[in-house]
């Protein structure tokens, strides 16, 4: 090659570089506006909890079922549509909601219409997506990370074009394809930053869903949603439908403020802000010429006569099928309470998916959640919560049953009440002395199992804060009586097999950054013998700290340390139970007792040792290490990483680590644990998420 072409190419190669490294090192969108956009709140100012924003909203939904099956009736909400046999539903509703900062909103249902079965509601989960907050880190509660708060920006790109003379259109993209990202476009004023009109795609919880919208004009309202818009197509248990829901905010209507929720359709023709598509009228004809007020009477008297025996049998057991069993069975109980709506009943469906999960030590368990609550004013009110769970590795029934009175929220005064059978307890100590007093004769002790104890506990205590959000004091008393699960050998030996103590406690609890920073507990528990029935005294003390620290991104750091030891303990006295350090029974799901636990440590050194020094800390993100693998990370939603450690008497330290994951499904964990003198192995937790959110 001659030299003069050569060096033409050289030349050539060295412009193509340096051109190639000036696109790569030039922004492809405007820096500047995107920047107005993302300090835009601070200009506006957020709101607060004490500075709330009232709206009235409308909002209409179409519903259109593609493919079902019977996999329909254990979805939440969609067992009426399932008993309809129809395949398209429409309904409206009219609310009145109060903003908070944080996405978070107060609604009161003011009007509502829908053509599902007995005015039902259904897909309430679809009513989030509608409500996006664009400035807090999760555009929706608890999930997609939004591209308009700069510290997500990492996880998308950016693109923008000119979209009008005072309107820049940026177009938004993930770097990649996961549930907490979407991808669309938004218009950004270029003056103030203000984002104008917005349209993402994205999926999540098994809706792939399109959201298009406004924002409002003016001050903080131009911080929420004017209207918006979304189309989602739901495929869930081989069952595909389409949902069509449109609402608009700041509605100019006001309703009575006292008016409880009402049907009328005459008063729903007034607030609707926009007419009926063709589409929408279409369901409400056909709906209505099969409901007309002759035959809806007459069903009616039908139903009564069913129920007083005057029709027949065959209608009689589809009657009680589909609206008494298969209606509890399948759908969520929610009962309002008072003539205000003062107090709330809400029971899970009784068969539920969700309220299974497995452990290597506890097999396969079922749980069910019953909640109730009733306000008498703003600052007073009373709530019940009765959780259980059934162990078939067990057979055994084990339920907590908390009844707690607020009578000053303000400064955190409540009575509470704690029942329960949650703690199967192990302890040597029963055992050891029986064979020093027999050690003569010639026992099979290991056959006899007298080291195992139901234990039925009450806790009754009083709470208050003598310094507001910062110092409290709880004062009480804690009951066990522990019955010998092989009570048999007892007998034999002829020893007590039914052990009561009674102890008062009070406990001290210090939060330096009120009730979202790091908490401090200490706890002193005192009993004596014959008081209350007790039948042994011993003498505790308890020292706990816990932070839950909220990073960007949607991760969180969840830290917990503490110690435990006995000072005085009399011969009687064989148990050693400990409040902060306890195998936990009643799980409550991904986001509660998966941190601060020990998923491999065997059940018998929880009750071993007059002392212990815990800690433990879960880091969590949803974008982590499977995130970023395709097809595998596109549907993970968060990742967790465990690191526990212990030292107790004989076992010091014991550490173990994990690593879990949660998807639309199910969530699992994989955990290993170790000590100085043996390996605990590896063990696998599931739990079933599907439908968690709905």
């Amino acid at each position: 090659m001659p030299k003069k072409y050569a060096y033409r190419y050289l030349f050539v190669l060295v412009l193509y570089v340096w051109s190639a490294l000036n696109v790569v090192a030039r922004p492809r969108y405007d820096a500047k506006i995107l920047q107005r956009a993302f300090d835009y709140p601070k200009m506006i100012g957020i709101i607060d909890d004490k500075d709330s924003l009232v709206s009235y909203t409308y909002t209409k939904y179409r519903i259109s079922i593609k493919k079902r099956n019977v996999a329909l009736v254990a979805i939440p909400t969609m067992f009426y549509l399932f008993r309809d046999g129809k395949r398209d539903y429409f309904g409206e509703q009219y609310n009145h909601i109060v903003f908070y900062s944080r996405n978070k909103m107060k609604t009161r249902r003011v009007l509502s219409m829908s053509t599902v079965y007995n005015n039902h509601e259904t897909l309430p989960v679809m009513m989030e997506f509608l409500q996006p907050d664009f400035y807090s880190t999760e555009m929706f509660r608890r999930c997609i990370l939004s591209p308009l708060v700069e510290q997500n920006k990492r996880y998308y790109r950016f693109h923008s074009v000119a979209h009008s003379r005072t309107m820049t259109r940026f177009y938004v993209k993930p770097i990649l394809k996961n549930t907490q990202l979407v991808a669309g476009w938004m218009d950004i004023d270029n003056a103030t930053g203000r984002m104008d009109r917005f349209h993402f795609e994205g999926e999540y919880d098994m809706i792939h869903f399109i959201l298009d919208g406004t924002m409002g004009k003016e001050g903080r309202r131009s911080l929420l949603p004017k209207t918006c818009d979304i189309s989602a197509k739901i495929s869930v248990l081989g069952n595909k439908m389409m949902a069509y829901f449109s609402s608009v905010y700041d509605m100019d209507y006001v309703m009575p403020g006292d008016m409880v929720e009402s049907h009328d359709r005459a008063l729903m023709s007034i607030v609707r802000p926009m007419p009926l598509k063709k589409e929408e009228k279409e369901i409400l004809a056909v709906y209505d010429s099969i409901n007309d007020v002759e035959e809806a009477a007459a069903q009616r008297k039908y139903v009564a006569d069913s129920i007083a025996g005057k029709a027949n049998k065959k209608n009689w057991v589809k009657y009680v099928l589909w609206d008494v069993i298969g209606d509890n069975l399948m759908n969520r109980i929610h009962t309002n309470l008072g003539s205000q709506n003062q107090g709330q009943l809400k029971i899970g469906p009784i068969f539920n998916p969700m309220y299974f999960s497995y452990s290597n030590r506890k097999g396969l368990v079922y749980m069910l959640d019953l909640r109730g609550n009733y306000s008498f004013t703003p600052n007073r009110d009373l709530s019940l919560r009765i959780k259980s769970m059934y162990s078939f590795k067990w057979r055994q029934m084990y339920f907590s049953i908390p009844l707690l009175f607020n009578f000053n929220k303000r400064r955190n005064g409540y009575v509470r009440m704690d029942f329960g059978n949650g703690y199967r307890i192990n302890s040597s100590e029963v055992l050891e002395r029986i064979r020093e007093e027999h050690h003569k004769d010639t026992v099979n002790w290991a056959q006899m199992n007298l080291d195992y104890f139901k234990d039925m506990n009450l806790r009754v205590s009083v709470n208050y804060d003598v310094v507001a959000d910062r110092l409290g004091l709880q004062g009480g008393i804690i009951s066990h009586r522990r019955t010998a699960v092989y009570p048999q050998g007892f007998i034999k030996m002829g020893k007590p097999h039914v052990y009561t103590s009674c102890a008062p406690y009070l406990q001290v609890q210090y939060r330096p950054q009120g009730n979202k920073g790091a908490f401090f507990t200490a706890n002193y528990e005192r009993s004596f013998k014959g008081f209350c029935g007790s039948d042994q005294s011993y003498e505790k003390w308890e020292m706990d700290v816990q932070n839950i620290l909220k990073l960007s991104t949607m991760r969180t750091l969840k830290m917990r340390a503490g110690l435990g030891f006995y000072t005085n303990q009399d011969k009687d006295a064989y148990f050693l139970d400990y409040n902060n350090f306890h195998e936990n029974y009643i799980p409550n799901g991904w986001g509660d007792e998966w941190s601060g636990e020990f998923e491999l440590l065997n059940s018998h050194w929880y009750n071993s040792s007059k002392y212990y020094v815990r800690g433990n800390a879960t880091y969590e993100s949803p974008l982590l290490f499977l995130s970023w693998i395709p097809v595998v990370g596109q549907v993970l939603e968060k990742e967790r990483v465990y690191v526990s450690a212990l030292a107790v008497e004989n076992l010091k330290p014991y550490v173990e680590v994990g690593y879990g994951f949660t998807n639309r499904a199910f969530s699992v964990g994989f955990f290993t644990g170790w000590s100085s003198h043996h390996f605990e192995g590896v063990g696998a937790r599931i739990s079933l998420e599907l439908f968690n959110n709905w």
